[in-house]
């Protein structure tokens, strides 16, 4: 029988303890974002504690009811595990005219073919990308894209579904804040949560008051953006 699982990697090597929080609300967001069977590939070196690696263990095994592989790099050439990694397909975009468009190739093909990207084209892609992209503005179907998903999987009446999305903004859950990296001393601390809540609503006011004012907004005042976004996602079954 063909093993559905969702085969997910991640790689962290992590010297100030920033990245792995990071990867944390990453993790969390994924597995809160899907009903599939996911497994979690984790990469890491000898800077990943015993005890950061018993935290990811807990999120994504206890948390989420999830698998967790965890891959130590601690000075070992690549292990025959790995093997099975390399073998996974992967899908490259190339222009039609390029020798190794639309056909199947091994990775020693690929890494003896040589790609040339010239920087006017690498800048044009990256412009591109964040400023349309599937989050950009300058594609308007992608103004409101949070609101529009998190409403469309609150499965509720889009009054009420704008209300959720609104109170989560302003009220985080325990389970994200403890892995932003200024709100870490709620971590293990939930009775510190409301401290937290106080803490960024002060930020906001004085560093990004009128963006906090706008997002706050955003489920009301572009509810057509939000309605077109999720007929499109629907359509594509996404």
């Amino acid at each position: 029988m063909q093993d559905d699982t969702i085969q997910v990697c991640y790689a962290l090597h992590d010297r100030e303890g920033a990245r792995m929080r990071h990867m944390g609300a990453s993790i969390a967001s994924l597995l809160a974002n899907t009903e599939r069977k996911v497994r979690i590939h984790l990469i890491h070196d000898a800077l990943l504690s015993t005890g950061d690696r018993e935290k990811f263990r807990e999120l994504v095994e206890e948390k989420h009811g999830q698998a967790l592989v965890l891959h130590s790099m601690e000075g070992a050439e690549l292990p025959e595990r790995y093997r099975e990694l390399l073998a996974d397909r992967m899908n490259i975009v190339l222009p039609p005219e390029h020798p190794l468009a639309n056909s199947a190739v091994s990775l020693q093909d690929l890494r003896d073919e040589t790609f040339v990207l010239l920087e006017s084209g690498y800048s044009l892609i990256t412009e591109k990308m964040f400023q349309d992209g599937l989050v950009g503005l300058d594609n308007k179907q992608n103004e409101a894209s949070h609101s529009a998903k998190e409403i469309r999987h609150s499965a509720m009446p889009y009054w009420l579904g704008a209300i959720k999305v609104t109170l989560y903004k302003i009220f985080p859950p325990y389970r994200d804040m403890q892995l932003i990296p200024w709100y870490s001393f709620v971590d293990g601390r939930p009775w510190l949560l409301p401290f937290a809540w106080i803490y960024r609503w002060g930020d906001c006011l004085i560093k990004k008051r009128k963006a906090s004012e706008e997002l706050l907004a955003e489920p009301f005042v572009k509810r057509t953006q939000i309605d077109e976004r999720n007929r499109r996602m629907a359509e594509w079954g996404l």
